[in-house]
């Protein structure tokens, strides 16, 4: 694969012939953290199906760009009721990263929503909430904001234990 010692970046891939589908490539490479992948099939030359594998991906790596998903704030923790913990601290789960077109990358919009507070139990990962991007109006990724530990609830002795607590 010609692409390897002629391409910045390039990881790999596969080439191929064959009389249907003539000459074809699909090529990979990495660049800041993201890979994109082209394919290109019926090129009648083996010189054409390197150049248009380079332009499609020049195209991805000129025009777009990966946006964090994270919220931009610290996120507070969510109290729990008749817990024997009285917080939850949430932590995101899943993909960090949205591939969106590198002109709007200014244009996206975090919005962060979190429970008030839960019941306890809690169980580890339990969701308390999500962060949504949106670009134009249209949601481009939604990250779930789950509980990073869980938080047991109080039995009558706990209950009990406290109450007496706050009398003495």
């Amino acid at each position: 694969n010609k692409l390897i010692r002629f391409y910045p970046g390039a990881t790999g891939l596969k080439t191929g012939y064959t009389d249907t589908a003539g000459h074809c490539l699909a090529a990979s490479a990495l660049r800041d953290g993201v890979e994109y992948i082209a394919v290109v099939l019926h090129c009648a030359s083996s010189q054409e199906r390197f150049e248009s594998a380079k332009a499609l991906l020049s195209f991805a790596f000129a025009n777009y760009t990966l946006v964090p998903c994270l919220p931009d704030e610290v996120l507070p923790p969510v109290p729990v009721k008749m817990g024997k913990s009285d917080f939850v601290q949430p932590v995101w789960e899943g993909e960090t990263k949205a591939l969106i077109r590198r002109e709007k990358a200014g244009s996206i919009e975090k919005t962060v929503e979190l429970a008030e507070s839960v019941e306890a139990p809690v169980e580890p990962g339990e969701v308390l909430g999500r962060v949504t991007l949106r670009l134009e109006g249209e949601t481009v990724c939604t990250l779930p904001l789950v509980a990073a530990a869980g938080a047991e609830r109080l039995g009558y002795w706990d209950i009990f234990a406290r109450l007496l607590g706050c009398l003495f």
